[in-house]
């Protein structure tokens, strides 16, 4: 990324221990246990230690690693966060990675963004595109153009997008389940090892959610009172109350499915 320098703005670097207020700068570096109190307009952010900024960040680059903490919002082109991080605020950002045991108070908006490790968001993740490996705990909804899962989630409310893919790693679970594209399955790869990791953390893998509804769907491991579409397979470890279809339905061995209706 290009970044776009001020000839009127000094830059700011803070290591060992000291607190600072805020203001415009162009490279802001925070090392050690160093502390901002007040705003920051800057062209890029980088964070690590025990560091901390009381107040909103505004950047095109952010990147925050160790015990960091924001207590505001953070609006940035490119995102980073990774170690024991917290951010109060929302987070808005074009392109985003969230790894280690980072927690966010409010909403997150995002074009593209990775997950990884055990990752909180208080409040509603909306992006285009949401890959999730590991972990995550969404308070509010989830919307996307593309959500990927291959771990575990629990969204508090809906999780809502054009073309969903699940490989569950742990257990998930949501309230409601909506989209065009749905996919939930169990995947192994070919060879001994991953058939045995697969197979120790077999009866963990699963979907738990209320409803489900999309155009076509497909699923593996999962336990919903009941699933609505127009083309629907329910796969192996499925435990399904009603099936409401309006095209075809395969039931394959071992799913259970209590009602079928077409509709």
């Amino acid at each position: 990324m290009e970044k776009n320098y001020y000839n009127d703005r000094s830059d700011l670097r803070i290591s060992g221990s000291g607190k600072f207020g805020g203001g415009k700068f162009n490279s802001v570096k925070i090392s050690g246990d160093g502390e901002i109190r007040g705003n920051l307009d800057c062209v890029d952010f980088k964070c690590s230690g025990s560091s901390s900024v009381e107040g909103d960040v505004l950047c095109q680059e952010f990147k925050i690693s160790g015990d960091t903490s924001i207590r505001g919002n953070v609006k940035s082109s490119v995102f980073s966060i990774s170690g024991a991080s917290s951010i109060n605020g929302n987070i808005t950002s074009d392109e985003m990675k969230i790894s280690g045991d980072s927690k966010i108070g409010g909403d997150v908006s995002v074009g593209q963004l990775k997950i990884s490790g055990d990752s909180k968001v208080g409040g509603n993740l909306k992006g285009d595109g949401i890959k999730i490996f590991g972990g995550v705990k969404v308070g509010g909804n989830c919307e996307a153009e593309q959500f990927t899962c291959h771990g575990a989630f629990n969204i508090g409310e809906m999780l809502n997008a054009e073309k969903i893919e699940i490989n569950p790693g742990g257990e998930c679970r949501t309230k409601e389940i909506g989209g065009k594209e749905i996919e939930v399955r169990l995947r192994a790869k070919d060879s001994l090892f991953m058939n045995f990791i697969r197979f120790a953390s077999f009866s963990k893998s699963r979907l738990i959610c209320d409803s489900i509804e999309g155009d076509n769907i497909y699923l593996e491991a999962t336990k919903a009172s009941i699933v609505r579409g127009k083309n629907i397979t329910i796969g192996e470890r499925c435990e399904i109350d009603t099936v409401e279809y309006s095209g075809d339905i395969t039931i394959l061995d071992g799913a259970i499915v209590k009602n079928q209706i077409k509709i």
